[in-house]
């Protein structure tokens, strides 16, 4: 057994690259955007200008991603309530 901790930020992967890693509390990311995004969230009073438009953009990024998931589950949810509908209409008609 290890006595590092388990992250659920952190996958195993067969590549070896290094991960980030918090300069401040050691918790390793597997991608800049969930370090730069952990630095934002959870150590903003010690950010640097730098640290600080990267967790911004990091922010941004994580916002569109999350708007275009909503618009998909939506335009989704009127398929599936159309076919649905169609459904209803063929087998009861």
């Amino acid at each position: 057994m290890t006595d590092q901790p388990i992250h659920p930020d952190v996958r195993p992967s067969d590549s070896h690259e290094s991960v980030q890693q918090c300069p401040y509390c050691d918790r390793p990311f597997t991608s800049d955007r969930t370090h730069d995004l952990h630095l934002g969230e959870k150590h903003e009073e010690r950010l640097g200008e730098t640290e600080r438009v990267r967790y911004e953009e990091a922010t941004e990024e994580e916002e569109e991603e999350i708007f275009i998931f909503h618009i998909k589950m939506v335009v989704l949810i009127g398929i599936l309530w159309a076919a649905v509908v169609m459904l209803y209409m063929v087998f009861v008609s």
